[in-house]
């Protein structure tokens, strides 16, 4: 996504940004419907219930033509992957 933005949001062959987004977005929605994530702690679980969120407006900002717009969601959902990972993926958890 962020190769996207750089190059202005503009679609390539076989490449939406709109749809790119959407696909990030059901990705969460379906992580979030999961058994598996129930079993997480509720950091974890509002973290995913974000990026849905965040994913979503992406994908409206987008199809709306608002392109400072998508930078900003782009940005908000980066960052909540990169803050997640820190604190649960990139770290040794206790089971």
């Amino acid at each position: 996504m962020v190769s996207l933005q750089k190059d202005g949001w503009k679609a390539k062959p076989g490449i939406d940004p709109a749809y790119e987004a959407l696909q990030l977005q059901e990705l969460y929605t379906e992580l979030n419907r999961s058994e598996e994530l129930k079993k997480n702690a509720a950091d974890f679980r509002r973290r995913m219930t974000e990026g849905e969120r965040e994913g979503k407006a992406l994908e409206a900002a987008l199809r709306a033509g608002r392109l400072d717009e998508a930078g900003m969601f782009l940005g908000k959902v980066a960052a909540g992957c990169g803050s997640c990972h820190a604190k649960y993926r990139n770290v040794p958890q206790d089971r």
